[in-house]
């Protein structure tokens, strides 16, 4: 029987994960139409709006705490929701005419059920090596698996993700929210007027220096818009969508909401922030500057000098004790790591501004607990040029 003490969903817990679902649908629907077969677009519809409907909803507390009385330590419901979505997933792809099954669609079930039995084993505990292990299972090879037949949403591109990415993302809200219970993981679509006040802000201040930035270094030139037709709009919708939902959701979900909520976490359960202090600046210093060596360039520091300031300035704030112990040490770990991992865009001043950009976004996490307002600076400063009318010469 379950727990009385449990909070129950509310039609606004609800609303909250349908409605965004339902608007991203219909923007999908509004960007297909015309050049998706009206039977692929039939099947891809539903499928999206029930893997966004629980990406949404997961992370909210009512319905993780009811999921979680629900499992009540049994590992077959534990492995319930993976399992149907694994089956979904599959049933999607034979429904567009190919077998999942051969190759990565063998490796697939053991890469997303395994963390979940490594979890289940965790829930409610301190945060320690094996919640890490477990994300590292999701981290190295989800992102880049790729099944052998098409999962696009809809089949043939076009949309804005594929299948296989979003059950990776819900399997790890589930996995981490659910059956870990570390609270902060999702994003939940609530706008409120102050924390989306920040976020705007914090886009235009880091649009801002990237502007600068760029013109000195000769990284930003300005191009202008071109002639603004129905089409330009659409694909403009498009882009901003594709975006918003798979580069800055999934990177927000990996680097704000797991990594730097349980690397603070740690810290603050350790008590101490300046022995991590010290390992990440002596780790991510040295890995820096040698990525502003290896691209090469006048700039070659910059990537050494951003990673530099992002630990100076978490040493004074954590000294100052502006937020829980370890928040800021985290943020600058964290952030430094994920614009080093842009190491592949092949320029030193991208790699520099992204190191910076992983604080905007961290710093907005910190601030909000909820991943929709890093998420949405993340997509906005990544479709700033499009906005603005400019092009990157990397």
């Amino acid at each position: 029987m379950m727990d009385v003490t449990v909070p129950p969903i509310s039609g606004q817990v609800v609303r909250r994960g349908v409605m965004p679902a339902v608007v991203l649908a219909m923007l999908l629907v509004a960007v297909t139409w015309g050049q998706t077969a009206a039977r692929d677009l039939a099947l891809a519809v539903p499928v999206f709006l029930l893997l966004y409907g629980l990406l949404f909803t997961l992370g909210q507390e009512a319905v993780a705490a009811r999921l979680r009385a629900w499992v009540g330590g049994r590992t077959g419901r534990a492995l319930a929701l993976p399992v149907a979505l694994l089956a979904l997933l599959y049933a999607y792809c034979a429904l567009g005419g190919g077998n999942p099954l051969p190759g990565t669609g063998l490796i697939l079930p053991s890469l997303l059920l395994l963390p979940i039995l490594v979890l289940r084993r965790r829930s409610g505990e301190a945060i320690a090596a094996s919640d890490f292990a477990a994300l590292l299972l999701f981290l190295i090879p989800l992102p880049s698996l790729r099944l052998p037949v098409d999962a696009e949403i809809p089949f043939g591109g076009g949309g804005f993700d594929s299948a296989t990415r979003v059950v990776i993302m819900v399997t790890a809200v589930y996995a981490f929210v659910v059956i870990r219970d570390l609270p902060s993981v999702g994003a939940v679509v609530a706008l409120r007027l102050r924390p989306l006040a920040t976020t705007l802000w914090v886009w235009l201040a880091f649009f801002a220096l990237c502007f600068v930035v760029g013109s000195a270094t000769g990284f930003v030139t300005y191009v202008g818009h071109g002639e603004v037709t129905a089409v330009t709009i659409r694909s403009g919708v498009q882009h901003f969508v594709r975006v918003l939902l798979h580069t800055a959701l999934f990177e927000e979900l990996l680097f704000r909401g797991l990594v730097q909520n349980m690397v603070a976490r740690g810290l603050a359960q350790a008590g101490a922030w300046r022995p991590a202090w010290r390992i990440g600046l002596a780790v991510l210093l040295p890995i820096a500057l040698v990525a502003g060596l290896t691209l090469g360039g006048a700039f070659a520091w910059l990537p050494a000098t951003a990673c530099g300031l992002l630990f100076a300035a978490a040493y004074l704030l954590e000294r100052r004790g502006r937020a829980p112990l370890g928040a800021y040490t985290a943020l600058a770990v964290v952030g430094s790591a994920f614009g080093l991992v842009h190491y592949h865009a092949g320029s030193v001043v991208f790699v520099s501004l992204a190191i910076v950009a992983g604080w905007a976004y961290g710093y907005l996490y910190l601030r909000t607990r909820n991943l929709l307002y890093p998420t949405l600076a993340h997509a906005l400063l990544n479709n700033s040029p499009l906005i603005f009318g400019l092009a990157l010469v990397k």
